[in-house]
C-alpha cells in the first residue's frame, strides 16, 4: 500500500521545474489545457510563500552583518559593506522585497552608510535607496519619514565624487516621482470634474 507522502508534490526548485514541464503541451497546434488541480495550485503557493519568507530573511541577516561594520574606514571592511549592499540590491528587485526591508530594520542604516568614508559604499547605499524607492509609495513615505531626501540633497551638493552625487540625485528622482504624479493627478481631478459639468450644462 503506498503511503501519501508519495503523492505529495516534490517541493524542491526542481520539483517545481519537473511541475511545469508536465504541464507544458509540446505541439505547435492550439490545445485546450487542462486547468491545473487545487492540490497544484497550493503547492506553487507555498512554493513561492517560502522563497519570500527565505529572502526576507536574507536580507535581515545581510542588514545584520553590515551593521557591526558602520563606520569603519578599513579596507577590507569597506568591500565587505560594498559587496552586502550590492546583494541587498539584487535581492530588492521587487515591490515586496523593498518593501520588507524597511520592516526587518534596513532604513536604520542608510544614513550612516551614505556618510561613510567609502564613496564606493555612500553610491551603492544611493543606488539602494532608489531600488526600494522606485514604483513603491510605501517605501517612498518611509524614507521621507525618516528624512533621507536632505542627505541626499546633501551628497548632491558636496560629495567630492561624481558617482555619489548622480546616484543620489538618482535615488532622490526615485523617491520623488511617484508622489509628484499623483500630486498631478490629485490636482487635475477637480479640473476634470468642472470641465465635465460644464459640458453637461452646454448640452
Amino acid at each position: 500500500m503506498a503511503s501519501g507522502s508519495q503523492n505529495q508534490p516534490d517541493q524542491s526548485l526542481s520539483g517545481i521545474l519537473q511541475l511545469a514541464v508536465e504541464n507544458t503541451v509540446q505541439s505547435d497546434e492550439p490545445v485546450e489545457r487542462e486547468e491545473m488541480t487545487e492540490e497544484k495550485k497550493e503547492f506553487l503557493r507555498n512554493v513561492f510563500n517560502d522563497l519570500h519568507c527565505d529572502e526576507a530573511k536574507e536580507m535581515k541577516k545581510t542588514v545584520d552583518n553590515i551593521k557591526p561594520l558602520l563606520g569603519s574606514s578599513h579596507e577590507n571592511d569597506t568591500l565587505v559593506k560594498a559587496s552586502l549592499l550590492e546583494h541587498l540590491q539584487d535581492l530588492c528587485q521587487t515591490i515586496d522585497n523593498a518593501s520588507d526591508f524597511h520592516k526587518i530594520g534596513g532604513t536604520a542604516i542608510l544614513k550612516e552608510l551614505l556618510n561613510d568614508p567609502s564613496s564606493e559604499v555612500r553610491w551603492n547605499t544611493a543606488e539602494l535607496i532608489a531600488m526600494v524607492s522606485q514604483n513603491n509609495p510605501y517605501s517612498q513615505n518611509v524614507l521621507l519619514n525618516h528624512d533621507m531626501i536632505p542627505v541626499l540633497f546633501d551628497l548632491v551638493d558636496k560629495d567630492d565624487a561624481d558617482i555619489v552625487r548622480v546616484k543620489a540625485l538618482y535615488a532622490i528622482s526615485c523617491m520623488l516621482l511617484v508622489i509628484y504624479l499623483l500630486s498631478r493627478i490629485r490636482n487635475l481631478i477637480p479640473i476634470t470634474n468642472a470641465v465635465v459639468n460644464d459640458t453637461q450644462f452646454s448640452t
